[in-house]
């Protein structure tokens, strides 16, 4: 349960850190936020097969 925990948190902050990036993004270079958008689903794309590499069977202990 508390590896759970710790993976759904450690989840949350790159979640959020990411938003934050992308709206810093779009406030310095409005005309870029159809880039920012495409990044970012790149990126999340990314965070995401790094989470099913991750997903060992330890970590849900």
């Amino acid at each position: 349960i508390t590896c759970n925990l710790i993976h759904y948190t450690v989840q949350f902050v790159r979640n959020t850190t990411l938003r934050a990036i992308c709206a810093l993004n779009e406030v310095k270079f409005p005309q870029s936020s159809s880039l920012v958008e495409k990044n970012n689903g790149t990126i999340k794309a990314d965070l995401e097969n790094v989470w099913k590499k991750q997903k060992g069977p330890g970590l849900n202990g």
